[in-house]
């Protein structure tokens, strides 16, 4: 698998071209709400190699934070997602 073969236990990384989706219950490995799906092209670079072309970081409080919480979006401490969007459900066959 190319992102297993990617990834060493002693580095910090970067994933491009990911989607974060909701769990269905009946799926939930874990207690989390939700997974983190790699994509065809989904590219994984170090830490390293993506330092140059960071947005400037700002920082904010934890009770800044909790004052506007909204469950609805992922909230990540360590880095940043782009492009939240609402869920989406499809329907094939008569089942979603």
């Amino acid at each position: 698998d190319k992102i297993q073969a990617s990834i060493h236990s002693e580095k910090s990384y970067f994933i491009f071209l990911k989607r974060f989706i909701r769990v269905q219950r009946n799926f939930r490995t874990t207690i989390h709400q939700y997974t983190l799906n790699f994509l065809f092209g989904t590219k994984i670079s170090t830490v390293d190699d993506c330092l140059k072309s960071l947005p400037p970081i700002s920082f904010v409080s934890l009770t800044e934070i909790g004052d506007y919480y909204d469950n609805s979006y992922l909230v990540d401490v360590i880095g940043f997602s782009i492009g939240v969007r609402t869920e989406r459900e499809y329907e094939r066959n008569c089942s979603t």
